[in-house]
C-alpha cells in the first residue's frame, strides 16, 4: 500500500475508533515506516484536525511528533544485533504509567524482526492484555521473521517503499532548491534527517564544494587532500557533517562502480557535469579500494576517532606512494 493511501486508511479508523491495539507495518524502507507512524500520532494527537480528521502539522502537538519529542510515543530500537528482552520489560512498565500530553500511548519497536527469543515472549504477554488506549506499532522488512503468536495477535499492513522522486519532491516542498533536494539523496535517512534539521542553504553548499573538492584530490591520490581536511574542510569538522561526508564520498564511488548502468541524466553526473569524464578515467581497483579506505574511515569515527584524524587517515590511504 502506498504511503498516502495507508494515512487515509488509519485515518479513517481514527475516526470510526476502529483502531487497534497493535499493528505490524512490513515492507523494504525504514522512512515509510515511519512517516506512517508519525502520521498516525499526528492524527491521534492534534487539537486542530480538519474535517476529514487529518492533523493541521502545525501545532506544538505536530511538532513534537515530528521532531521526536512527544512525550507519549515510546520508541524502542535494536540494541546492538537484537532487542533485548530488558528492553521489552522498559516499554512495559512505560505502558503502565498516565500519559501526560495526551489521552493515549504508543510505541513504535523498530526493526522488530531483530526481537531475542525472550523478548518477543515478553511482548506476547503485552498483546494478549493490552490496555486502555495503549497502541503497539511493531515495524520489520518482513513478518517471517516474527514469532507466529505475534504475527496472529496484531494487523499486518505492508508499505511500499518511498522513491527517490517522492523524496525530493518532499524537500523541495519544505524548501529546498531542487538541485540540493536531489543532493541530499546521497546520504543515509538517518543522516539527511540531521541534515535537515538545521538545513541553511549557504552553509549546504560550501559543504558539498568542500566535499566534491576533497573527492578529487582523494581520487587522484594528491597529498593535497590532507591539507584540505585543514583547509577546505575545517568548518565541517565535527561528527554530523563529518559521518554525512563519508556517506556522500560512498554515494559517489558506488555511482562510478556502476557508471555503466547509470542513466545519462543520472543526478551525480549532472551535478559533476566535465569532472565526471574525468573520475570515469580512474581504474576500477582505485574505486574499489577508495570505498574500502571510506568504511575504514566511519568505523574511525564510530570508534570515537575525532573527525579530523579519522580525514586525515582517509586521506594518507589515497595518497599515491612516490617510487
Amino acid at each position: 500500500m502506498k504511503l498516502a493511501l495507508a494515512k487515509q486508511y488509519f485515518r479513517g479508523l481514527i475516526n470510526q475508533n476502529h483502531l487497534s491495539h497493535a499493528y505490524l507495518l512490513t515492507g523494504e524502507g525504514h522512512q515509510t515506516k515511519a512517516k506512517l507512524t508519525q502520521a498516525i500520532i499526528q492524527d491521534l494527537a492534534c487539537p486542530n484536525k480538519d474535517e476529514s480528521g487529518q492533523a493541521c502539522l502545525s501545532c506544538s502537538i505536530c511538532q513534537k511528533v515530528k521532531r521526536g519529542q512527544f512525550v507519549d510515543h515510546y520508541v524502542v530500537k535494536p540494541d546492538g544485533r537484537s532487542i533485548k528482552v530488558e528492553q521489552i520489560r522498559q516499554l512495559k512498565h512505560w505502558l503502565t504509567t498516565s500519559p501526560m500530553e495526551a489521552n493515549f500511548k504508543i510505541a513504535s519497536i523498530e526493526q522488530a524482526d531483530l526481537l531475542s527469543t525472550s523478548a518477543a515472549n515478553a511482548l506476547l504477554l503485552f498483546l494478549e492484555e493490552p490496555g486502555e488506549n495503549v497502541y503497539l506499532f511493531l515495524l520489520a522488512n518482513q513478518s517471517d521473521e516474527l514469532l507466529p503468536t505475534i504475527r496472529s495477535r496484531t494487523q499486518e499492513l505492508r508499505v511500499d517503499p518511498i522513491s527517490m522522486e517522492e523524496i525530493v519532491q518532499q524537500m523541495v516542498s519544505q524548501g529546498l532548491s531542487k538541485e540540493h533536494a536531489v543532493l541530499m539523496t546521497c546520504f543515509s535517512a538517518a543522516n539527511r534527517h540531521l541534515l535537515l534539521a538545521d538545513y541553511q542553504e549557504e552553509t549546504f553548499s560550501r559543504y558539498i564544494q568542500a566535499l566534491d573538492q576533497f573527492l578529487a584530490y582523494l581520487l587522484a591520490g594528491k597529498p593535497r587532500a590532507f591539507v584540505w581536511v585543514q583547509q577546505g574542510l575545517k568548518e565541517f569538522l565535527n561528527f554530523k557533517f563529518a559521518v554525512c561526508g563519508v556517506d556522500y564520498l560512498m554515494a559517489v564511488a558506488g555511482a562510478l562502480l556502476l557508471d555503466a548502468y547509470l542513466d545519462k541524466t543520472d543526478y551525480l553526473k549532472g551535478h559533476f557535469q566535465s569532472r565526471w569524464e574525468e573520475f570515469k578515467q580512474i581504474d576500477e581497483k582505485k574505486v574499489f579500494d577508495f570505498e574500502q579506505s571510506l568504511l575504514k574511515c566511519k568505523e574511525f569515527l564510530m570508534a570515537n576517532v575525532t573527525p579530523q584524524l579519522a580525514y586525515e587517515q582517509l586521506a594518507l590511504d589515497n595518497q599515491i606512494k612516490k617510487s
